[in-house]
């Protein structure tokens, strides 16, 4: 009932302990796109490897980027009723508190709901982890089944703050057909300008309500940079691009079960990466 479409570019190491996240802790996943692109033979190497640890006859389909805004719209024509998208960063630490099935069911009682945030909850009160930026949690709130929280994201006093950003390729579950409608008004070519111009150029496209669960269960770990990005990366646990790679080429992996979630506090927050 809900597909998924991770992006990925030169970050094999960090899309595997995704991959492996998402299977681990959102099993009803249907089914899970991997849009993926690479700078060099090294890198190429690296996603033959993940591709031998989720090959396509589990769930996992591979298509490498070719146009990026036709091979996304293509990936969301085939997708299911409702998606997700994710980034090769993002770690669904924590089991998603409900199934598919009720996800969905809560877009089909609220018309007014735009999207159920995985990346959200009362535990993300930081907006900026490196300079002690807070925000707060919105207090306008609705519970449904004590797992839900609604709230109307426009009436927010902070429009630039998380809980006023409807828009995400993290972790951020969508109905599909409304996704469409919106990308398919504007040219992008990479993740960042895919966000960014919905999130800032579209937001009259949107529904007034955002959800999320009370504790969030996805968390971006931004340790790098790839792309277009300028966001700050790195600056407490940060290990390259090449440094990973050169770790998952030699044989080792993510190890998702040892790593520390105890302490999350923003959807954007470096967790240390271990490996075995």
């Amino acid at each position: 009932m809900i597909s998924a479409v991770v992006f990925s570019k030169n970050r094999a190491a960090q899309l595997h302990l995704a991959l492996h996240s998402i299977k681990k802790n959102f099993p009803d996943i249907s089914d899970i796109s991997v849009l993926y692109t690479y700078t060099d033979d090294e890198f190429k190497q690296g996603y033959e490897i993940a591709q031998e640890h989720f090959p396509s006859m589990d769930r996992v389909s591979w298509v490498e980027e070719s146009q990026f805004k036709k091979d996304t719209m293509d990936i969301l024509e085939k997708a299911n009723s409702h998606m997700c998208f994710f980034t090769d960063d993002d770690i669904v630490y924590r089991k998603v508190f409900d199934s598919a099935e009720k996800i969905c069911s809560v877009f089909d009682e609220y018309p007014d709901l735009f999207t159920v945030s995985l990346r959200l909850g009362k535990n993300t009160y930081m907006q900026n982890m490196w300079r002690g930026i807070h925000c707060e949690f919105p207090q306008q709130t609705a519970m449904i089944d004590s797992k839900y929280v609604l709230w109307n994201w426009r009436t927010l006093i902070s429009p630039d703050g998380y809980y006023s950003y409807a828009f995400s390729v993290d972790g951020h579950i969508y109905r599909t057909q409304e996704i469409i409608n919106i990308l398919s008004k504007y040219d992008f070519h990479t993740p960042n300008a895919l966000e960014g111009k919905a999130a800032y150029e579209h937001r009259d496209d949107m529904q007034d309500i955002m959800a999320c669960f009370h504790l969030s269960t996805l968390v971006n770990t931004p340790i790098n940079i790839v792309g277009s990005s300028e966001n700050v990366s790195g600056q407490v646990h940060g290990e390259t691009l090449e440094e990973l790679n050169t770790k998952y080429l030699s044989g080792e992996v993510p190890d998702l079960e040892s790593m520390d979630f105890s302490d999350i506090k923003s959807p954007h927050q470096e967790v240390k990466l271990e490996f075995k």
